[in-house]
């Protein structure tokens, strides 16, 4: 009447834990932290370009601003500065220049030299004269080079020479650390301003000396800053002359 029935037996489940070795967790590291370096920088990126695009127009504002204070500052300048200041970039002046260079035996102390000689053979007064100094080997390959100034708008120390007048010729030596061969030295100018003078150079007074170049601009200028001579005291020389 009963019958017996056979249950078949159900295994349990076995989960095994395999732990990583060394190098997997070094990859996963790895990888961590590239990943976190990419969206940290990335998201650094984003705030500085907004950064960027929030302070352009204060940037581009504040420029504008500058450039049109630019002559109340230079109004408020030592009259030295602010005339020194007063020129213009006159690159074709450069035909008026004779520049030589010579090479000088190197010292003890493995310092070498080069003699400069500018001649301003024009009219107008150099407020600004920089140059590059070059040293050639035997091959004619350029192997050293040194940054100097022939003319500065003002006098300071040596490297600030100070204006070159028209028709004077400035000497000076240029030394430097040697580390090459140098068997020859060339020069090239890399900037030339000239002095414009004030603004009111073109109403300077008119001149009784007919001896006088007037046809220097450089003269001209000078002469426009000299004091006008008082209307009131020629009248008053006029009339004790008379009594």
């Amino acid at each position: 009447m009963f019958r017996n029935h056979h249950h078949a037996e159900v295994s349990p489940t076995t989960v095994v834990n395999r732990r990583m070795g060394l190098g997997a967790s070094l990859v996963w590291g790895l990888t961590g932290i590239i990943v976190t370096a990419i969206v940290a920088g990335s998201g650094l990126a984003v705030y500085a370009l907004r950064v960027v695009d929030r302070r352009a127009d204060g940037a581009v504002g504040l420029v504008s601003q500058v450039l049109g204070e630019l002559p109340e500052y230079r109004a408020a300048l030592p009259p030295a500065l602010a005339d020194a200041i007063d020129d213009v970039r006159r690159p074709e002046y450069r035909s008026q220049l004779a520049v030589t260079t010579k090479l000088l035996p190197r010292d003890g102390r493995n310092l070498q030299a080069a003699s400069v000689e500018v001649r301003n053979s024009g009219e107008e007064l150099v407020s600004l004269l920089s140059m590059r100094i070059v040293g050639m080997d035997s091959d004619g390959q350029a192997v050293e080079e040194r940054t100097t100034y022939a003319a500065t708008p003002i006098q300071v120390d040596d490297d600030w020479r100070g204006p070159l007048l028209p028709g004077e010729t400035r000497r000076f030596v240029v030394r430097w650390w040697a580390h090459g061969k140098v068997s020859d030295v060339t020069h090239e100018i890399t900037d030339l301003r000239v002095w414009k003078g004030p603004a009111d150079a073109g109403a300077a007074p008119e001149s009784d000396d007919d001896d006088k170049d007037e046809g220097s601009t450089a003269y001209k200028s000078y002469r426009s800053q000299m004091p006008k001579k008082s209307a009131t005291r020629e009248v008053v020389s006029r009339r004790d002359s008379d009594d």
